[in-house]
């Protein structure tokens, strides 16, 4: 798999591209964010934290309280460990079974969170992660099963995507992609987030409570 494909996830399919003409002021006075990301995986994120802290700066606090959309830092392989003890413990034990943990160790950077797709059912989250490996990774290996819960995968030796949930609109829904990309690209996508959230943390503290 190239790593265009890849970048090709992150900054369109992902919401990457689109948190970046954001906060350069490239949207709409009259557009919600959350209309501005109506297509993307990001767009479909919850707006309240989970344990799983998604950016670095979310364990002092700011988290529980955040009313905006999350944009998952990029973590390195490295960093699991530290990010299992911050809270993110399905990536450790995801009911019983340790499947993350290998397919983030085999791969150089991963992204999770822990409250996508939020009011979708089961289907619906087949069917987009169906979109996405006939429109963007046909080479990969696809699967994805509902038997109660849902759990499907896009996966080859560079790129993992990863997701599991409740069947019902209201349940909740994990996400977790695992990919090789380089450090220049990864950094770059962090740099987004970052002024993605000092952005939001800055309104959100004008606002009131």
């Amino acid at each position: 798999m190239t790593e265009e494909a890849i970048k090709k996830f992150l900054y369109e399919t992902c919401g990457y591209g689109r948190i970046e003409d954001f906060v350069r002021g490239n949207k709409d006075a009259d557009t919600s964010l959350r209309k501005f990301l109506d297509g993307t995986i990001l767009g479909t994120f919850g707006t309240r934290a989970s344990p799983a802290m998604d950016y670095k700066t979310d364990g002092q606090g700011a988290a529980w309280r955040r009313r905006s959309i999350s944009v998952p830092h990029i973590f390195s392989a490295s960093e699991l460990e530290e990010q299992i003890e911050r809270g993110k413990n399905y990536l450790n034990n995801l009911y019983g079974e340790d499947i993350l943990r290998p397919e983030i160790q085999e791969r150089d950077f991963f992204l999770s969170n822990f409250t996508v797709f939020v009011g979708y059912t089961g289907s619906r989250v087949r069917d987009t992660m169906k979109k996405i490996h006939e429109g963007e990774f046909p080479e990969a290996d696809y699967q994805f099963e509902i038997r109660g819960r849902f759990r499907g995968h896009v996966k080859d030796e560079d790129f993992y995507l990863f997701t599991e949930g409740s069947t019902s609109r209201s349940g909740g829904k994990l996400i977790l992609a695992s990919f090789n990309l380089s450090e220049e690209v990864v950094k770059y996508l962090n740099g987004i987030s970052a002024r993605y959230h000092h952005l939001m943390r800055g309104r959100e503290s004008q606002s009131p409570q």
